[in-house]
């Protein structure tokens, strides 16, 4: 899911309910991928640190506007901060006026000054306290808003951490498309929007690719200022978040952009002259920029990714994404940042392998040869007894060291056509198939009784067999005994065909009653044959195999 939309409303930690909502649709092959914003070269952002008896002035600029008989002129910042601390916010208008004060508790605070109106709460949300402070135009004076605001910050009680984070979340009617911004303690980190910030979305902030592009009637148009191309954009939102987790995580192209045009951008929407200019020849494509041109790069990569991975988690797409990322310095800050290569997060984990497989008195070796992984791998190899498996691992840890690679298979089963699929493992799970070898082993197929898995166990316990063919077809039963020969719990029992085959059962580790058997070592018995699990009571038994499976509490 591509999310390119986002508003700086909350604490920014990831924990509001749109973002706790969206994150319980997040899930192994369900992924989210969100604009990091476009606030890194504004001052959105305020912090300031105060200690109990300490007083500072936080101030933000009302931008001019032209009043509007049927709409609203306002400007809403929001405040986070401990639960526990305690503080008087008192608003002073651009002329100096001491307009009112919030303190913990107010819910329906209104103020009215000659330079607006003054109205908001102080509470507690999402377990901290939360202010919101909105200015808004005075219709019933004829003097506008605009100006440098003052909030002064009083700490009368500080238990918690002493810092403030206020944020600019919601503005309407400035002029020319004006923009409200601090002018103190601005700080433009933790400039992320929500939903970026959630802990289970991908946030995406962008870098420069295009300068100047073919406008509609083929002529080359330019940026006033064209951007230092494969940078990052002076837009693109700074982290962390505010409770200190990395973000964005990745960057990818977004400022010079062309992409769909949508049906909506028109004449009638947007300035004649703007469209013929950003438009190409064709009228298809419009010239944009900004993280919501970066996120969906990403969420195009991950679902090609997810075609690979169906079951790729969250955790598992970030290390994609940043293990086979380009590193790049951020020219505002210094720190290092990822910028997503599309086809390194794609291309297979090593770029080729040789295998085969050698019959050997001891068993089956599987012997390979694999290119340079581009990250630290290990390999696995899971065997079966058809295509379509099922399939499981010879070795669970993995296989690593250089290459030539090879893996002993030592329970050969007689006369059976065995399947062995090598794949690749990176270091978080993710595979890639490598090959599919095959092998027909001599001999005449007999019953096998698969060790169980897994053993020891704690709850269920998974029972394989192989059953060879027989004219009749037949019985089989499984029963669990412990250690003094008391049956414990009979497990399964059923018909097999005359082709035989492969089958499985279960035992949920109870007994005859229904019980949680206790921890301890039993033995399951698979007995099989013509009448084995038939009624009566002398039933033929051909044969049985046991296992020991040691049960834990």
């Amino acid at each position: 899911m591509n999310l390119s939309l986002g508003n700086h409303f909350g604490p920014h930690r990831g924990n509001t309910v749109f973002e706790l909502a969206l994150e319980e649709a997040v899930g192994p092959g369900a992924l989210i991928v969100a604009a990091a914003g476009n606030d890194g070269h504004r001052d959105m952002h305020a912090e300031m640190v105060l200690l109990e008896g300490e007083s500072k002035t936080l101030s933000f600029d009302f931008p001019p506007y032209t009043p509007d008989p049927e709409g609203f002129t306002f400007v809403d910042i929001e405040g986070w901060f401990h639960i526990d601390n305690r503080y008087r916010f008192t608003v002073v208008s651009p002329l100096g006026n001491e307009v009112g004060s919030f303190v913990f508790g107010d819910l329906t605070v209104a103020y009215e000054d000659i330079k607006g109106m003054v109205r908001g709460w102080y509470t507690e949300d999402y377990e901290m306290g939360t202010l919101l402070l909105e200015v808004e135009h005075n219709r019933n004076s004829v003097r506008h808003a605009v100006g440098e605001w003052k909030v002064r910050v009083e700490a009368l009680t500080v238990k918690g951490d002493p810092a403030l984070d206020f944020w600019m979340v919601s503005w309407s009617g400035l002029r020319d498309g004006g923009i409200p911004e601090f002018t103190a303690f601005q700080n433009r980190g933790e400039s992320i929007v929500s939903p970026a910030t959630a802990k289970k979305i991908l946030a995406v902030g962008a870098v420069s690719t295009r300068g100047c592009w073919t406008n509609s009637t083929g002529e080359e148009r330019c940026y006033p200022t064209p951007p230092d191309i494969g940078e990052v954009a002076a837009f693109s939102s700074l982290g962390p978040s505010s409770d200190g987790r990395k973000k964005p995580e990745v960057l990818a192209p977004g400022y010079g952009v062309v992409a769909a045009r949508s049906s909506r951008i028109s004449a009638f929407s947007i300035d004649p002259a703007v469209l013929e200019d950003l438009s190409t020849p064709d009228g298809l494509y419009f010239l944009n920029q900004g993280t919501s041109m970066s996120a969906p790069h990403v969420a195009g990569t991950v679902a090609l990714l997810l075609e690979k991975y169906p079951r790729m988690t969250f955790d598992q797409m970030v290390q994609r994404l940043s293990l086979r990322a380009d590193q790049l310095r951020d020219w505002r800050t210094g720190e290092t940042v990822l910028t997503v290569q599309t086809g390194e997060a794609l291309a297979p984990m090593v770029s080729g392998v040789l295998s085969e497989l050698v019959t050997e008195p001891e068993g089956v070796r599987i012997l390979w040869y694999a290119g340079k992984p581009r990250t630290p791998v290990r390999y696995r190899v899971y065997k079966g007894f058809s295509d379509e498996g099922p399939f499981h691992a010879l070795d669970d840890r993995g296989i690593v060291g250089d290459s030539p690679y090879q893996l002993l298979d030592r329970n050969v089963e007689p006369g059976r056509k065995h399947v062995y699929r090598l794949v690749v493992v990176d270091e978080t799970g993710l595979e890639d198939d490598l090959d599919t070898l095959r092998t027909q082993t001599p001999g005449v197929p007999r019953v096998q009784f698969r060790p169980p898995f897994p053993n020891p166990a704690r709850n269920t316990v998974r029972l394989d067999f192989y059953l060879p063919p027989t004219p009749e077809g037949g019985h089989f039963r499984l029963d669990a005994f412990d250690l003094q020969g008391k049956l414990v719990a009979e497990i399964d029992e059923g018909m097999y065909p005359p082709e035989g085959g492969d089958l499985q059962s279960q035992w949920n580790r109870t007994d005859q009653a229904g019980r949680r058997v206790g921890g301890g070592v039993y033995f399951v018995r698979l007995a099989y044959g013509p009448d084995a699990g038939a009624d009566g009571d002398n039933p033929e038994i051909l044969g049985t195999r046991v296992r020991r499976v040691v049960v834990l509490d």
